[in-house]
């Protein structure tokens, strides 16, 4: 039992990526519903103002708040904590394997010495989730 407390406490955290209008009374609501959730798992939450990106707010401006779970969107608009939780359940487990296996062909890759990079899924990631936005602002890792 301690081994699994301990594996969940290893694992890298599951980025969580809102985007939203700052302030706004659903994006607020939509993190009360992360945060009453208690999690047993690791993730970091960053929250992107999609109003200071003319594409950002184009692209999800009638949708917002919008969150995305390791790289997938999971919720537009409402969410409730007990939908939070089975959709982290779902997706957070993908992320963990992807990025497991990243670990491997980059150690395998080391290993032969090759040197040609793929994109990995943490820079996959990055770029989809538009995590380079001016507009992003790290709230921490929660785990």
């Amino acid at each position: 039992m301690l081994g699994f407390f301990f594996k969940r406490r290893l694992l890298e955290p599951v980025p969580l990526v809102l985007y939203a209008r700052r302030g706004s009374p659903a994006a607020l609501d939509m993190r009360e519903e992360i945060e009453r959730a208690r999690l047993g798992w690791p993730y970091s939450l960053t929250e992107i103002d999609v109003t200071r990106d003319p594409e950002l707010f184009a692209r999800f401006g009638a949708k917002l708040p919008v969150l995305w779970i390791g790289g997938k969107k999971a919720f537009e608009g409402r969410m409730s904590a007990g939908d939070f939780v089975r959709a982290f359940e779902e997706l957070a487990p993908r992320w963990w394997r992807a990025r497991s296996l990243e670990r491997d062909m980059a150690r395998s890759r080391g290993a032969r010495g090759a040197g040609a990079q793929g994109l990995g899924t943490q820079e996959l990631g990055a770029q989809e989730l538009g995590a380079h936005d001016p507009g992003a602002q790290d709230v921490g890792d929660r785990g």
